[in-house]
C-alpha cells in the first residue's frame, strides 16, 4: 500500500501519543472504511425508517444489502488479489504512471462480472422492475467500490479519503430517509445507492487528480490472471469460505423470506456482531504490517538482491521474523481479552442492542470464529508477501470445505450448536495457516536460496523467460545461446 504506507510511517515517526491515535484511525478508515460506512448507514436507516416504512419494506431492504455485500465480495474476490499483486509489481518497478491506465479496464471487467451475476438473481425477487434495476445498480456500485479502494490505497492525501467516506455515508442516510417518505422501497434503495455512487465518483476523481487521466487503456491485468490462476481461485474461495455458512443458514428454520429475498436475521446479526469485535485486531495488524513488517521485508530481499554477506542477510531475516512475531503477540495480548469479555458479557451486549438473549450462543460462536478468522487472514497476508500461493490455497480450501460441511451438520444437531461449524472451520484453517507460516519464516533463508535456479542445471522453459520490458530477475531470450540439437 504505497501511498497509505508512506503516510503511516511518517505519522508514526513522530513518536507521540497523538500520532499513534492518528495512525490507527487512518488504518481503520483505509482497511474498513467502505464496510464501516455502509454498515453504519444500514443500521441508521433501519432504525430511523421504522416510522416511515412497514416491516416488509425494511426486511426487503436489509436482505438486499446483505445480498449486495456478500455477493459483491465473493465475485470481486476473483479480481482483488490478482489486482493487488499486479499493482504491487508496478510499484516495485517504479511504474507509478502506468497504474491509472489499468483502472478503467479493471473496472470494466469487474462491472461485467457483477452485471452478469446480479441480473439473474435480482430477476427472481418479487419486486417492481424499478427496484430490480436499483438493486443491480447498487450491487455493481459496491463491487466497483471494493476495486477502487485497492487503487486508492496507492495514493496520498488520506484526509480527503476520510472525508469522501463520511460524505458518502451522510448522503446515503439523508437521501434514503427523504426518498423513503415519497417513493417507499424504491426511494430507500435509490438513496442508499446514491450515497455509494457518490463515494465511488469522488474516489475516482481523487485517483485522476493524483495520477492524471490515462492516455491509453492498459489490459495487463488479463495477463496476470493467466500468469497467477491460483490467486484468482484463492480470492474466490476465501470470500466464499467466509460467507458460505450464512448462505447455508438461509435455508434453515431461522430463515425469513420477503419478496423472495431469503435471509436469516438472527444468525446474520449474531455473526455480524461477532465480526465487529475483531475490528481492533484488524486495524492494529494493518498498521504494524505497514509500519514494521513491510520495511523489514524489503530490507531482507534487498540484502539478497544486492548480494550482501550472508551475516547481513541472516540478520535481516531475523528482523523480519521478529517483526511478524511481535505483531502477533501484540494482537493476541489485546484482542484475546477483548473477545473473551465480549463473549462473557454476551447476554448484556445483546440486551443493550435490543436483540433476544436466545442469540447469545450464536454470538459467542461468532466472536470465537471471527477471532480465528482474523488470525487466518493475518497469516495468509504474510504468506502472500512470501508468494506461497499453494499454502494459502490449502488454508482457504480447508475454510471453505469445513465451513460448508460443519454448518450443514450443526443444522442437524440443533439450535444450541448454530454457529459452531464456522468457529471450528476457522480454528482448523487458522492452525494450518500458522503451521505453514512458522515453517516458512523459520526456513526463510533456505526457502529463498533453494528457489533460485542453479545455472547450467537445466535449460529454462520459454514460459519462464521475460519478453522485452519484463520484470526484474528475468532475462531476454534473444541473448540465449542457440539450443543444441541432439
Amino acid at each position: 500500500m504505497a501511498g497509505i504506507g508512506f503516510e503511516l510511517r511518517k505519522i508514526l515517526n513522530r513518536d507521540t501519543f497523538g500520532s499513534q491515535i492518528q495512525a490507527y484511525f487512518l488504518g481503520l478508515v483505509v482497511v474498513l472504511g467502505p464496510f464501516l460506512c455502509s454498515a453504519s448507514v444500514l443500521i441508521a436507516l433501519s432504525t430511523f425508517s421504522i416510522q416511515y416504512a412497514d416491516l416488509d419494506t425494511r426486511q426487503i431492504f436489509t436482505g438486499t444489502v446483505v445480498y449486495v455485500f456478500g455477493g459483491s465480495l465473493v465475485i470481486t474476490g476473483l479480481i482483488q488479489i490478482v489486482l493487488a499483486r499486479f499493482i504491487a509489481d508496478k510499484i516495485y518497478r517504479g511504474e507509478y504512471d502506468t497504474i491509472i491506465a489499468s483502472y478503467f479496464p479493471v473496472l470494466i471487467c469487474s462491472a461485467a462480472l457483477l452485471f452478469v451475476t446480479g441480473v439473474p438473481i435480482a430477476a427472481t425477487f418479487d419486486i417492481s422492475i424499478a427496484s430490480m434495476v436499483l438493486i443491480v445498480a447498487l450491487y455493481m456500485t459496491v463491487g466497483c467500490l471494493w476495486i477502487t479502494v485497492i487503487f486508492v490505497d496507492t495514493t496520498q492525501g488520506y484526509r480527503s479519503i476520510v472525508a469522501i467516506f463520511l460524505l458518502g455515508s451522510i448522503a446515503a442516510f439523508v437521501t434514503g430517509i427523504i426518498m423513503l417518505q415519497h417513493f417507499g422501497l424504491e426511494g430507500l434503495l435509490a438513496g442508499y445507492a446514491f450515497g455509494h455512487a457518490l463515494m465511488l465518483v469522488l474516489l475516482m476523481q481523487r485517483l485522476l487528480a493524483e495520477f492524471g487521466f490515462p492516455t491509453s487503456m492498459g489490459w495487463g491485468i488479463l495477463g496476470y490472471v493467466r500468469m497467477f490462476p491460483l490467486l484468482v481461485i484463492i480470492g474466490l474461495m476465501h470470500n466464499l469460505g467466509v460467507w458460505i455458512d450464512k448462505i447455508i443458514f438461509w435455508t434453515s428454520d431461522l430463515a425469513v423470506s420477503s419478496a423472495g429475498i431469503v435471509t436469516s436475521p438472527k444468525y446474520d446479526s449474531a455473526a455480524f456482531l461477532g465480526f465487529l469485535t475483531t475490528l481492533p485486531a484488524i486495524t492494529h495488524f494493518f498498521v504494524r504490517l505497514e509500519a514494521d513488517f513491510s520495511a523489514n521485508f524489503q530490507r531482507y530481499y534487498d540484502e539478497v538482491f544486492f548480494r550482501s554477506p550472508y551475516d547481513e542477510i541472516e540478520k535481516a531475516a531475523e528482523h523480519l521474523r521478529s517483526s511478524v512475531f511481535q505483531a502477533f503477540r501484540s494482537v493476541i495480548a489485546f484482542q484475546s481479552m477483548f473477545s473473551f469479555l465480549s463473549a462473557f458479557y454476551g447476554e448484556e451486549i445483546l440486551a443493550m442492542l435490543g436483540l433476544p438473549v436466545s442469540q447469545v450462543g450464536m454470538f459467542r460462536y461468532g466472536v470465537a470464529g471471527s477471532l480465528f478468522l482474523v488470525f487466518l487472514l493475518f497469516s495468509t497476508v504474510i504468506l502472500m508477501y512470501l508468494d506461497r500461493q499453494k499454502e494459502i490455497l490449502i488454508c482457504v480450501g480447508i475454510l471453505l470445505g469445513l465451513n460448508t460441511v460443519l454448518s450443514i451438520a450443526t443444522l442437524q444437531m440443533g439450535y444450541q450448536y448454530y454457529g459452531l461449524g464456522f468457529a471450528v472451520a476457522a480454528l482448523v484453517s487458522m492452525l494450518v495457516a500458522l503451521m505453514h507460516l512458522a515453517n516458512q519464516l523459520y526456513s526463510l533463508e533456505y526457502m529463498t536460496f533453494a528457489s533460485i535456479p542453479v545455472l547450467g542445471q537445466r535449460r529454462a522453459k520459454d514460459k519462464l523467460r521475460a519478453r522485452p520490458g519484463g520484470m526484474y530477475g528475468r532475462y531476454n531470450p534473444v541473448h540465449l545461446p542457440p539450443k543444441k540439437t541432439p
